[in-house]
């Protein structure tokens, strides 16, 4: 009996120094919001309001309110509609079910450069792979003009939530003051990859 205790005793300190690992990482890198889980209306709703406030009362303007607003709205949206990893949602009533994706986003400070990351990171199917990456490159090379027109063609066309090098992600391009960063890993179950994007915007 005493053993077992004593097991569960090292357990639950192991799993709090984890967190408390995790914690400190996040302060040292100027963390204001982490989040990860499934992804509603409500959440992106919440997490949105909330960076706004935090970043309007470190003293940044509104306008580069607005960019992080509208880059955090961007990721959310994109991992609730296309996030191959999904749970099944029931409302308190258990009279209807949701099938919601899951994923994940932080904000930090970066002091020494004023500015902001707002990064994410969600699941995609190990197929797409390949072509989002060449979309993500192409992208990525345009000159501002470039990617204006670019915008302003998918606006035209009337494709603004396909996936890949959809609105949703020029917008995201385009916001960011500087290059996005990206990496695509793939994932034990070998069958889909995590992308992490990483935007910045100066303030």
């Amino acid at each position: 009996m005493g053993a077992n205790v004593s097991n569960k005793s090292v357990d639950t300190e192991s799993n709090i120094l984890h967190w408390l690992d995790i914690e400190n990482k996040f302060e040292k890198q100027n963390s204001v919001v982490c989040y990860r889980g499934v992804i509603t209306d409500e959440i992106t709703n919440s997490l949105c309001y909330m960076l706004h406030q935090i970043v309007l009362n470190r003293g940044s303007g509104s306008k580069v309110g607005r960019n992080i607003f509208a880059i955090a709205v961007e990721y959310l949206q994109n991992m609730m509609r296309y996030s191959r990893k999904r749970i099944d949602l029931e409302d308190i009533d258990k009279k209807n079910s949701e099938n919601l994706g899951e994923g994940f986003i932080g904000v930090n400070y970066i002091e020494q450069d004023n500015e902001w990351e707002i990064m994410a990171c969600n699941a995609i199917d190990l197929h797409e792979v390949v072509t989002l990456n060449e979309q993500l490159e192409k992208i990525c090379n345009l000159s501002g003009e470039e990617l204006s027109q670019a915008f302003q063609d998918k606006i035209e066309q009337g494709n603004v939530t396909d996936r890949g090098a959809g609105l949703g992600l020029l917008s995201i391009v385009k916001r960011s003051s500087k290059p996005i960063k990206y990496k695509i890993v793939e994932m034990p179950d070998k069958k889909r990859a995590r992308i992490f994007i990483s935007a910045y915007i100066n303030g």
